[in-house]
């Protein structure tokens, strides 16, 4: 009876004193609140990060501040990050105009230091409108032709432009509901939040 070999596929491999396994896939985190992503801290090999929405924009700083500490000091991954920076920089300036922008124009709407305030947040909006997409785009275009258009006009000697009250009202107003609400940031998603919106002044 003739006997047979069976011979490893690894007989066959060449042999390579370079060869460097395939590294498992990296475990991944599925984050979808401010708690989620705190709890990221704690978390110690690396690992790639899910994060769809943020609960509010106002937020949104927070968590990109956590999620980039893991993402260039630990070798996480996170692919929403792009879009996590743009409504980040977004809420900046929404909380630029909540905080200082908009007091300052109520208390005296003609100082030119406030106003040129007002055009550095509006040109801001208008930098971000150009990269935004889908939910925060529509945002950006709450803001970004009517804060430069007022401050620039405002800032006109040959005009005779007064900001009102009534439109810092409603800038407010705009600011106010624009932080408060959830935001996805997956772009091709349609965002009902952002739909609700369409009410405003």
């Amino acid at each position: 009876m003739a006997l047979r070999v069976e011979e490893s596929r690894s007989a066959f491999m060449p042999f390579d004193s370079d060869y460097v396994p395939p590294s498992p896939p990296m475990p991944t985190i599925v984050v979808s609140s401010l708690v989620d992503v705190h709890g990221v801290r704690f978390a110690i090999d690396p690992h790639r990060v899910e994060l769809g929405a943020v609960d509010a924009v106002r937020l949104a700083p927070e968590y990109l501040h956590i999620l980039l500490e893991k993402v260039e000091q630990e070798g996480w991954i996170c692919p929403t990050l792009p879009a996590l920076r743009h409504v980040a920089r977004f809420a900046n300036l929404l909380t630029d105009l909540q905080d200082r922008v908009l007091p300052g124009l109520l208390n005296d709407h003609t100082d030119p230091a406030v106003l040129r305030k007002l055009r550095t947040c509006g040109c801001g909006m208008k930098k971000l409108r150009a990269v935004a997409k889908g939910p925060l785009l529509r945002l950006t275009r709450l803001f970004s032709n009517c804060l430069t258009r007022h401050a620039r006009d405002a800032l006109d000697a040959r005009k005779d432009f007064r900001i009102s009250a009534d439109w810092i009202d409603k800038i407010a107003v705009r600011v106010d509901r624009c932080l408060t609400i959830p935001l996805h940031l997956h772009h091709h998603l349609e965002d009902p939040f952002v739909d609700h919106l369409h009410d405003l002044p």
